[in-house]
């Protein structure tokens, strides 16, 4: 299993308050433009990994943000499975989760907050 870590970039013609959305916006009904958004930033594994199908997998995230944190989650999904779990944060911002029984191929994971 190879992991791709997803990126996105807004468009510079997002309006304020928008997330980005497999790099389009996307509008956050009653979003405060003040409030930006968490970071979340794919710690573990690193991209090119290569498991075995019945290895343990430790998934670890960073997220920060403005706000407090310890209200946080991150879900965990592959493009292989759909979610896997979800992690409350810890209080360094730091979210891990440990995953089985991955079936075998590429995957893409995605973090979100």
């Amino acid at each position: 299993m190879e992991p791709t870590i997803p990126t996105c970039e807004l468009p510079s013609d997002c309006p304020s308050g928008s997330l980005c959305v497999a790099g389009t916006c996307e509008a956050v009904s009653g979003a405060d433009p003040n409030n930006i958004p968490p970071t979340i930033t794919i710690e573990s594994p690193e991209r090119g990994t290569l498991f075995q199908t019945d290895d343990s997998v430790s998934l670890a995230a960073m997220v920060s943000d403005d706000a407090p944190i310890e209200q946080l989650t991150v879900q965990w999904q592959t493009n292989r499975g759909g979610v896997l779990g979800e992690a409350t944060l810890e209080a360094d911002g730091r979210a891990t989760l440990i995953v089985e029984g991955l079936v075998a191929g590429d995957h893409t994971l995605t973090a979100t907050v």
